[in-house]
């Protein structure tokens, strides 16, 4: 039987979904997944979490060889698009709850998900 690989997460967005699943983890050592790195884009703005875990630098979190599970939940599908792409080339297994970025992209992305053999995980 093998163990479970731990997940390192880099998240993409602390809004009411990002600080959630922040919370979740943070209760629940037993899923053996913790976020490392947290990408935001307003840096000033109070957040209920150390300010050590945030970065304005999203290639803090894309080239991280430690990361291996990119979790994106911001507002915008551009750069959503950029994150997700980026993240499957780098090897990366990537969940997305950007609901207009898939379906603007999604032949896109699973062709890249087929190509990267990585994960490509999506709620809507």
């Amino acid at each position: 039987m093998t163990a479970h690989k731990e997940l390192t997460i880099g998240l993409f967005g602390f809004g009411v979904v990002g600080e959630g699943l922040y919370k979740v983890l943070e209760k629940t050592p037993s899923l053996k997944a913790q976020i490392k790195k947290v990408c935001i884009k307003h840096p000033d703005k109070k957040r209920q979490a150390p300010a050590s875990l945030f970065t304005t630098d999203k290639d803090e979190l894309l080239h991280d060889p430690c990361i291996n599970v990119i979790v994106e939940v911001i507002d915008d599908a551009d750069a959503a698009f950029r994150i997700v792409s980026t993240a499957l080339k780098n090897g990366k297994n990537v969940v997305s709850a950007s609901k207009k970025m898939i379906a603007e992209h999604l032949p896109e992305l699973l062709n890249l998900q087929q190509q990267t053999g990585q994960s490509f995980l999506y709620e809507a």
